[in-house]
């Protein structure tokens, strides 16, 4: 658990060393032996904030960043991360195509007429 918060931390400094003019707005951090809580703000229009705690023996975190795209869009991702893994949110992730109707049909047909399990 320390090393991951040591390892964290180290992380969030190395953002805040730039060759391309970019400087840190604000910054605040909070580790405390039960987890941490940490955001920044660049001057770029970077905006990170992650908390951590534990929950039994693992880590749950929850967290969101933005940044703005090349052409102007504003970017912005919400994410867990705990016991079920990585789950990231927002609007400009991908999603999968529909899945066809035939298909859920089938599904459900197999469903009620006991399909091979």
């Amino acid at each position: 658990m320390k090393t991951f918060i040591a390892f964290a931390c180290l992380v969030a400094a190395a953002f805040a060393v730039s060759s391309d003019g970019v400087s840190v707005v604000s910054r605040s951090e909070s580790v405390r032996e039960d987890g941490f809580d940490f955001a920044l703000q660049q001057s770029d229009g970077q905006v990170q904030h992650q908390s951590g705690h534990l929950a039994g023996d693992a880590l749950a975190q929850t967290g969101d960043f933005s940044w703005v795209s090349p052409e102007g869009e504003k970017i912005a991702i919400s994410y867990v991360a705990d016991e079920n893994g990585y789950q990231p949110s927002g609007a400009n992730l991908p999603v999968g195509p529909e899945i066809p109707d035939h298909v859920v049909k089938l599904v459900k047909y197999l469903e009620t007429h006991g399909g091979h399990e």
